[in-house]
C-alpha cells in the first residue's frame, strides 16, 4: 500500500476495486485512502477523507456509494461522531449526517431494504458514565433515503469487538463480543420495523452487467411466486428465486430489472426495481 495502516477498512466498489479507507497511520491527522485495482495489482491514492478515524465500519450502499460511520480519531482516542460517503464516480469523500451516538468496535451491516444497521460498540469522549460513556447495548439505522440516523431496538447486552451478518430472512445476526470486563457468548437477531417483501439483491442498482446476468431476489414468508421484468417485459415467473437473463437480448445502455411478488390468493404485496448499464 502507499500508507502503512491497521484498522482500516476494506470495501468492494461495483467495478471490482477495493477501498481501502482510514486506519491508525504513523500521521495522527492522517485522512488518505486507497484504492487498489486487481487489473493492475497495484493501489493508488484517492480522495481525502473528511475526518481521521479507525475502528470504523465501511458499507457500500445500493446506489454503489460507501458509506463510512463512527471509529474513534488519533488524537485521544475519542468515538466519532461523523461520518462519511464516498462517491465512486468522482473519487471524493462528502460529510454525512452525525451518528445518534459517537460509536467505536461497532458492527455496520447493509440490510436488505438498502438500509444500514450500527450496532452496539464504544462510546468513549473522556465524559465518564454519568453521560453514557462505556460499551453500548444502543444501535441506530442510517437510511439513504433520507440521509440520517435514528435510533433503533437495543441488543440483550452490550458489546463491542463482535461480529455481524445479514441473514437471507432479512434478520442480523449479532454475535459475541466483549462487555468491558468479559468475552460474551450470547446472540442477538435484529429485525428491522419493515421487511421488504421482494427485493432484488444482486446486481446492485447501476451495475455494469454483461452477457448472462444472475438475478438474485430475497422475498419473505408471505410470497408463493414472482414474476421478473426487463423494461416492462416479464422474462420469468415462479421459484426458486434466482434467474438468468441474456442481455445479448438488448441494446447497450440502461435497462430496468423489476420483480413482482404475489401471495397464494395471486394478489400482488410488493415489487422492487433497480437499473442497470449492459455493456456487451
Amino acid at each position: 500500500m502507499n500508507e502503512a495502516r491497521y484498522a482500516h477498512t476494506a470495501t468492494l466498489l461495483v467495478d471490482g476495486t477495493v477501498l481501502i479507507a482510514g486506519g491508525g497511520t504513523a500521521s495522527t491527522e492522517d485522512k488518505t485512502a486507497e484504492i487498489y485495482n486487481p487489473t493492475t495489482g497495484a493501489f493508488t491514492f484517492t480522495g481525502t477523507m473528511q475526518a481521521t478515524r479507525f475502528h470504523h465500519t465501511s458499507n457500500q450502499l445500493f446506489d454503489g456509494r460507501v458509506l463510512l460511520a463512527g471509529g474513534s480519531d488519533n488524537k485521544t482516542p475519542n468515538s466519532v461522531f461523523t461520518s462519511e460517503l464516498y462517491d465512486p464516480g468522482t473519487s471524493t469523500f462528502v460529510a454525512g449526517p452525525n451518528l445518534v451516538l459517537g460509536r467505536t468496535w461497532h458492527t455496520g451491516t447493509l440490510l436488505a431494504n438498502g438500509q444500514v444497521l450500527l450496532a452496539d460498540g464504544l462510546y468513549q469522549e473522556g465524559c465518564g458514565p454519568s453521560c453514557g460513556e462505556g460499551v453500548q447495548a444502543s444501535a441506530e439505522i442510517y437510511d439513504p433515503a433520507t440521509n440520517a440516523f435514528t435510533a433503533t431496538g437495543s441488543m440483550s447486552i452490550p458489546r463491542e469487538n463482535h461480529v455481524a451478518a445479514a441473514l437471507s430472512n432479512g434478520l442480523t445476526l449479532i454475535a459475541g463480543g466483549f462487555d468491558g470486563n468479559n468475552y460474551r457468548g450470547q446472540s442477538d437477531l435484529y429485525a428491522p420495523p419493515s421487511m421488504p417483501t421482494a427485493q432484488i439483491v444482486s446486481p446492485i442498482n447501476g451495475a455494469q452487467v454483461a452477457k448472462t446476468v444472475n438475478i438474485f431476489t430475497e422475498v419473505d414468508s408471505s410470497v408463493l411466486w414472482v414474476n421478473v421484468y426487463i423494461d416492462g417485459n416479464k422474462i420469468a415467473s415462479s421459484p426458486p428465486y434466482q434467474f438468468s437473463w441474456d442481455s445479448t437480448g438488448v441494446g447497450n445502455g440502461s435497462h430496468t430489472i423489476e420483480v413482482t411478488a404475489f401471495n397464494r390468493g395471486d394478489q400482488e404485496i410488493g415489487s422492487n426495481s433497480l437499473s442497470v448499464n449492459v455493456a456487451n
